[in-house]
């Protein structure tokens, strides 16, 4: 076997290459599912589908705000399984780079530099910061909003599962800057020749 037909040749390179693109399209459709889902929550929470009408049999049905108290829980998941992919797509391009560097490709290159923009520490953040603000931040606005609205109608009880979701969105974002961590250290010890 050649080396262009290897798992580190071009073949193997392009296999994970793609592997990428279809973890990419997971986390663009993760997205608007949270956007969707958070939405259609809100919509029949705030009674724009008229969801609090009077059940059949004579009974009331439950008070359609009721449903807003599962938005922070949406979004918590969401947000792992973004955060299942970004890492999945960051522990492959770190793979790349530290394999490619053994072979001094251009791909390589690429992914070292991309890491580099990506960890940048300035005033700014790194280049792809941009990202957890849109994930993190709106989980963060979305339970917030939750706890108010459900507050503002006298639900206080209903309203701990926004500071919950709050509280899970924290937590998530630790996490994954511990999992980023542990990436980086993994692909370290792999370039100084231990196993991972």
């Amino acid at each position: 076997m050649s080396d262009t037909d290897g798992p580190g040749g071009p073949v193997g390179v392009d296999k994970l290459r793609d592997e990428i693109i279809e973890t990419q399209r997971g986390h663009l459709d993760m997205v608007k599912w949270k956007i969707v889902l958070v939405a259609a929550l809100g919509a029949v929470g705030l009674g724009f589908q008229g969801a609090g009408t009077p059940g059949g049999g004579g009974r009331a049905a439950l008070p359609a705000h009721y449903v807003l108290c599962l938005i922070p829980f949406v979004c918590a998941y969401c947000d792992l399984m973004l955060c299942t992919l970004l890492l999945r797509m960051y522990a492959i391009g770190a793979f790349l780079h530290r394999q490619g560097a053994a072979q001094g490709a251009l791909l390589a290159r690429y992914e070292h530099c991309i890491d580099s923009l990506r960890r940048g520490r300035d005033q700014h953040g790194g280049l792809f910061s941009f990202e957890g603000l849109a994930v993190f931040g709106s989980s963060f606005l979305f339970s917030a909003l939750v706890f108010l609205v459900l507050v503002s109608l006298g639900e206080f009880a209903l309203g701990l599962s926004g500071l919950a979701g709050v509280g899970f969105t924290l937590w998530i974002r630790r996490r994954f800057s511990e999992k980023q961590s542990c990436v980086v250290e993994t692909m370290k010890r792999c370039e100084g020749g231990d196993r991972p």
